[in-house]
């Protein structure tokens, strides 16, 4: 414990990294669910506004660098995602939420890829960047207004 601030540790009962970085803002606003939605939605902002900046990159270093920002923020933003559900869902139903949201995902990994290459086709990588960036911001600001919390117990 340095200056009344406890390190990270793995708790061995659920391998879990405590305190993470949902939980800093926690501390602070003393509200669990708005200060996860609030890191879910600042990481998934600079990752989509990176990965549509990469589109217009003009340099090979500028545009791995600005790749390497977005998927650290979108790692930064993954147990957000998972705790959110937590909170938002009833507790019978958390494994069923989870499972839908893994569906959605893989859908998108098996759909994405394929308008990607119809975008790159009509004109550059770039448009499919902006537009990946694009849709991103879309999700955050979805997230953002429209997630709730319910007291379900």
């Amino acid at each position: 414990m340095a200056n009344g601030v406890r390190e990270p540790t793995i708790d061995p009962t659920n391998r879990t990294l405590s305190p993470s970085a949902t939980s800093a803002p926690i501390r602070r606003t003393g509200k669990q669910f708005f200060s996860r939605k609030v890191v879910l939605v600042t990481c998934l902002m600079i990752c989509s506004v990176c990965v549509g900046l990469t589109g217009m990159a003009t340099g090979t270093v500028s545009a791995v660098a600005l790749m390497t920002v977005a998927v650290g923020f979108l790692m930064l933003a993954a147990p957000a995602y998972w705790t959110l559900i937590q909170d938002a869902a009833p507790k019978e139903y958390v494994g069923s939420a989870g499972g839908l949201m893994h569906g959605l995902a893989n859908i998108s990994g098996i759909v994405g890829p394929t308008i990607t290459g119809v975008i790159v086709a009509a004109s550059t990588y770039a448009g499919a960047f902006v537009l990946a960036g694009g849709l991103g911001v879309i999700g955050a600001v979805v997230i953002w207004a429209g997630v709730r919390q319910h007291h379900y117990r």
